[in-house]
């Protein structure tokens, strides 16, 4: 029994068919490549097909954006003119508002310099006016200095008085009792002068008597002896009596002199004191006048002061709204200045804007098939949410103008000396060092190559080159998540924007 294969080598002997094998297995491969080749040529077409009616979305796309891009430069010029019209309206009406708020200033400032003249003076008024009254309070602590001194002294004054009364009263008593017993004194020496006239006249009438005596009996008296003795004794005795009072007169006329000297002295010692006493009393008085003039002008000082006071800060209110209000005006103008410097810039920039346009017009009518324009205008994102990842990318380059070769860069720079215009960066084509794509960073998850996601003319294929050389091997997330483990978590440095944040590491 033989086997399915064993039967077809059989009968292909039989047939004769394997000497044809060979040519019918090149037929099939010929036939296989045809069939290959057509199906490649049928999507070849397809693909064409397709690109061309992509090409013809895109192209009334393009012109419809043109379209849109030619009514939105109209309607920017209109707005721009509109927006002059009323900036200069609003120009002289802020102008006019400014005059009037410099009038105002200047008034305010006008004022303010009579306030702070009148603050100045006030205040120099205030000093004169404190130190007069530093110079009294000085003055007080002087005097109720000198009065404390002199207080002591005034009250051992009135004790050394009061000690020099008693001593005068004791005196003027001694003086009376010595007085008194002068009297007695002189009475008692009365007594005995008239004893001792007595005892003279009864001496000298006994001596006449005994004269007498003696003359009518013709002889001469003699006394016994007996009688000159007792004679002798009384003479003596007299003598001595009359010694002791003159010596005890003496004595006490030596006493009343010296009294009558020191009541003179204790006299005029209480006079002294007395003069001392009234001096200060009437120093005393003078101080406590002045003291109360003093307080009376301290009072009125400080009622001064107050009022002063009151209208410093009355004039440092009005000072302090008159800053205040120079302040606010100060501020609406540097608002005024503000909207006019925006404004002037608004305006300066739209001119600016305009002139550029009107070169870069002048260097493609220059150059008709080698300035291709703008890259931001050759260029755009596939789809709006990359819109700022793409801005942050192309850079300083979004305003470049993309021209065919070096000399027509050169050439357009020539021309923008020579017409003093504003300078411009060109990226010619030929001329740009492309370093070529990590085709690896095709492969990270969560990331694409920004040359992938931004969308050039198709009628310009050589712009791509242009894209790479400005894009480079940057990437773009969608998230800042996403970024940031690209970002920190290889071993490879990459640019990385996720719209609004664009790294490099």
């Amino acid at each position: 029994m033989k086997t399915p294969k064993e039967r077809v080598r059989m009968f292909e002997h039989i047939s004769g068919s394997q000497e044809l094998a060979e040519e019918y297995d090149k037929k099939k491969e010929l036939l296989q490549q045809a069939k290959e080749d057509t199906k490649f040529h049928f999507n070849k077409k397809k693909m064409a097909t397709a690109e061309k009616k992509q090409v013809s979305v895109e192209k009334v796309e393009a012109q419809k954006y043109q379209t849109l891009l030619d009514h939105l430069n109209e309607g920017t010029v209109q707005l721009n003119l509109c927006q002059l019209y009323h900036n200069e309206r609003g120009i002289s009406t802020t102008m006019e508002s400014l005059q009037e708020r410099q009038l105002e200033v200047a008034g305010k400032k006008s004022g303010m310099e009579v306030l702070e003249v009148a603050v100045k003076g006030q205040k120099k008024e205030h000093g004169h006016l404190s130190r007069e009254l530093q110079q009294i309070e000085k003055e007080i602590t002087a005097q109720e200095k000198t009065l404390g001194q002199q207080r002591p002294q005034y009250i051992k004054a009135k004790v050394n008085t009061s000690h020099h009364e008693h001593k005068a009263e004791e005196a003027r008593v001694a003086l009376l009792k010595a007085h008194r017993q002068r009297g007695q004194k002189e009475q008692e020496m009365g007594e005995l002068h008239r004893e001792l006239a007595e005892l003279e006249r009864a001496w000298s009438n006994f001596e006449k008597e005994v004269e007498e005596e003696g003359v009518t009996r013709g002889v001469d008296v003699q006394l016994e002896e007996a009688q000159l003795e007792r004679y002798r004794e009384l003479k003596e005795l007299a003598r001595r009596k009359g010694a002791i009072l003159c010596q005890k007169a003496e004595k006490l006329h030596w006493e009343v002199k010296a009294d009558y000297e020191k009541l003179e002295f204790d006299q005029r010692r209480r006079k002294e004191v007395e003069g001392n006493i009234k001096y200060s009393q009437i120093q005393l008085d003078n101080y406590t006048q002045r003291v109360e003039k003093l307080q009376e002008y301290v009072s009125s000082c400080s009622l001064s002061l107050e009022g002063h006071q009151q209208q410093a800060e009355s004039l440092v209110k009005e000072l302090e709204e008159g800053r205040v209000r120079i302040e606010e005006v100060n501020q609406e103008l540097g608002d005024v200045l503000g909207e006019l410097q925006n404004a002037c810039i608004d305006r300066h920039e739209s001119r600016r804007q305009q002139r550029r346009q009107e070169v870069l017009d002048s260097l493609r009518r220059l150059y008709p098939g080698t300035l291709f324009g703008r890259l931001v205008e050759l260029c755009h994102p596939i789809h709006k949410k990359y819109q700022l990842a793409v801005t942050k990318v192309f850079g300083r380059y979004m305003d470049a103008i993309v021209v065919a070769s070096e000399k027509v860069a050169r050439d357009c720079i020539k021309f923008l000396k020579e017409e003093r215009a504003e300078s411009e960066t060109f990226l010619p084509i030929d001329y740009l060092d492309v370093h070529p794509l990590n085709e690896r960073l095709r492969e990270i998850r969560g990331a694409k190559l920004v040359v992938d996601v931004v969308q050039s003319a198709s009628a310009m294929p050589q712009l791509k080159r242009v894209v790479q050389f400005v894009c480079g091997n940057a990437l773009v997330c969608e998230t800042l998540k996403e970024a940031r483990q690209i970002a920190f978590g290889g071993a490879e440095r990459h640019k990385v924007s996720k719209g609004t944040s664009p790294r490099r590491h």
